[in-house]
């Protein structure tokens, strides 16, 4: 009696892919070959893929599975060339079922406890996206950012962005994507939250001078880069002064784990020179104690 490697695996109800796994992990031995050198099988191969059928089956990682294996007793005598014997008694049977069982099975259990709280979390966001729709790419801590950078971003003067401005806005709506996905990633969901609300506050005068930055050209003068930085700063100090005694920004302040750094190389990653030069004048005349 011997099969060949499609009709284990179809005998035994598993894949040729993963016989051949297991082969290549040193899970199941490799047979004998026919004549014309095709692998021949026998009934103590079927036996040890339903073993590790069974064992994978219960959760056990492949690594766990061959330990498993290999604490089983040797029986009286092996069934085939590199096959490992089963037990040949009840009493070694017994003994193989007792050896770290109890322990291996709590282990098991753990694991798959952690792993069903991880389907669970996917289950809640799968239902929150088929309940209230959203990017399949953001987190919900990455949404509730993104929206609230993309609210107010859009233009604010009457006639529609063309050209290389369009090109730019969009290039903007790209930077806002980014930067949710990153802060999303980083930053506790509770954080995340009171980011997005202080965002969400950014009065319309802010929103428009960040579009004007996202708008300005690499080749912007000298007095444009200055003069827009100026605005900048200015806007971003009122308002930082209203919105001192805000509830967000308590949270942010108590719970800050952000790098600051990290975030604003990130942010800089994607303007040209000229929004660079303005933004850099930005943050020195915010931190500037005069």
């Amino acid at each position: 009696m011997s099969w060949s490697t499609r009709e284990l695996a179809e005998l035994a109800g598993v894949s040729v892919r993963a016989i051949r796994h297991w082969h290549d992990l040193g899970l199941l031995p490799e047979p004998d070959r026919r004549a014309n050198g095709y692998k021949q099988y026998i009934g103590q191969h079927l036996v040890l893929v339903l073993r590790i059928k069974r064992l994978t089956g219960l959760g056990f990682t492949l690594d766990r599975v061959g330990e498993l294996l290999d604490s089983t007793p040797a029986g009286a005598a092996a069934a085939g060339p590199g096959i490992p014997a089963g037990p040949s008694t009840h009493a070694d049977a017994r003994s193989a079922d007792d050896t770290g069982g109890p322990a291996q099975l709590m282990a098991l259990r753990g694991e798959l406890d952690a792993r069903i709280a991880e389907l669970q979390r996917v289950r809640a966001d799968v239902d929150a996206l088929l309940r209230e729709g959203g990017p399949l790419d953001l987190t919900p801590a990455a949404a509730l950012v993104y929206a609230a950078l993309a609210g107010g971003s859009g233009p604010t003067d009457s006639a529609p962005a063309t050209g290389a401005i369009q090109d730019r806005d969009a290039t903007a709506q790209r930077a806002s994507r980014d930067i949710a996905i990153v802060l999303g990633h980083l930053a506790p969901n509770r954080q995340v939250t009171a980011i997005a609300e202080v965002v969400a506050g950014i009065p319309h005068q802010l929103r428009r001078l960040d579009r004007d930055v996202m708008r300005l050209p690499a080749d912007a003068s000298a007095a444009e880069i200055a003069g827009l930085a100026d605005d900048v700063a200015a806007a971003m100090r009122s308002f930082i002064a209203d919105s001192s005694d805000h509830a967000a920004l308590a949270e942010l302040d108590a719970h800050s784990t952000l790098d600051a750094s990290l975030v604003t190389e990130f942010a800089f990653e994607g303007l040209n020179a000229a929004q660079r030069q303005v933004m850099t004048r930005v943050l020195a005349a915010l931190t500037d104690p005069a």
